[in-house]
């Protein structure tokens, strides 16, 4: 069975989001869109009267250059600067409205959850500004006619993956039937692609090392929702014990949670607290945080282990 998982979105935070900021910076310099004042420690800028503040230019001289940005076929850059000025925290609907139109010019339509989301928004602020001139009408015709064809193609793309994840559920019957356990180890592997690439929050896939502590999993649980966590491989310690995700029968580790090697897991926030999936366990989420998983060891029985399992983490109805 298909666990039911939310629709998410990725963001530009993180290493690769800093590079592209940082690339930004050096384009609104050189477009002269953003000055020395607007480098400056806290954004202080001596300006005439009636210029508008520090804030504010800069806000603008980001909305030209991504518009720039655009213009010369780099939407990934442009959504860098888009996403920074709408979390700027003053609502425009033309800054949602060119953050959809960046989102949909990336290639293959890879961001069209993303484009749906910002159209979305766009026609919400629309809507509340009023019909009341020739820009705000020729907007809300394009934000219709985008979201139609986006949701007749988003449609398409959640059947194709749904008919895909079914598939893959009769092939991993078939790997467990015929106890193939790297079979079965592959379908998980694919199956976690599928869930981190279609940007659902409640399902997830990682691979788990032994001897390398915990794993960010990416799967934010939410209270009152049930989880089946699953996981195939082995791991082997130094000691010369070899663990599958259920531990090494009869051993138990000296951190004193479980078996040696056993997968287990953690919510953050709740510190102390630890649930012992082996290679097929479930548990009802207590509160709201991210899960990690680690094989249970410490960090002496872990030194030099290696090997690990391949986990898949689903949400159940």
């Amino acid at each position: 069975m298909i666990g039911l998982c939310e629709r998410g979105h990725r963001n530009g935070s993180g290493r690769a989001g800093g590079r592209r900021t940082g690339r930004v910076l050096i384009l609104l310099a050189g477009l002269g869109l953003m000055g020395p004042a607007q480098w400056g420690a806290g954004g202080r800028a001596a300006r005439a009267a009636g210029a508008p503040s520090a804030p504010d230019a800069v806000l603008d001289a980001k909305r030209r250059a991504a518009a720039e940005l655009l213009r010369s076929g780099k939407p990934a850059e442009a959504i860098a600067l888009l996403e920074e000025v709408v979390r700027a925290g003053h609502p425009d609907w033309r800054d949602h409205l060119n953050l959809g139109r960046a989102h949909d010019k990336v290639l293959g339509g890879a961001h069209a959850a993303e484009a749906v989301e910002a159209y979305e928004r766009a026609g919400e602020l629309l809507g509340k500004a009023g019909l009341t001139g020739a820009e705000e009408r020729s907007a809300k015709v394009e934000v219709d006619r985008r979201l139609k064809v986006l949701s007749a193609q988003t449609t398409k793309v959640q059947a194709a993956e749904d008919e895909f994840l079914r598939r893959l559920d009769a092939l991993e019957r078939e790997a467990i039937a015929a106890k193939d356990a790297r079979a079965v180890r592959r379908v998980f592997r694919l199956k976690g692609a599928m869930y981190r690439t279609g940007g659902r929050p409640d399902c997830g896939g990682v691979e788990v090392h032994a001897g390398q502590g915990w794993h960010d999993t990416e799967v934010d649980v939410r209270a009152g929702v049930t989880y089946r966590v699953r996981a195939v491989g082995t791991a082997r310690y130094k000691s010369g014990a070899v663990a599958t995700a259920d531990g090494v029968p009869g051993v138990e580790s000296a951190n004193g949670t479980a078996l040696l090697g056993m997968l287990i897991g953690q919510v953050d926030g709740r510190p102390g607290v630890f649930y012992k999936f082996g290679s097929n366990g479930a548990f009802t989420a207590p509160g709201t945080g991210r899960l990690r998983l680690s094989m249970s060891a410490t960090d002496k029985e872990s030194a030099g282990a290696t090997g690990g399992v391949t986990v898949v983490i689903e949400s159940q109805p």
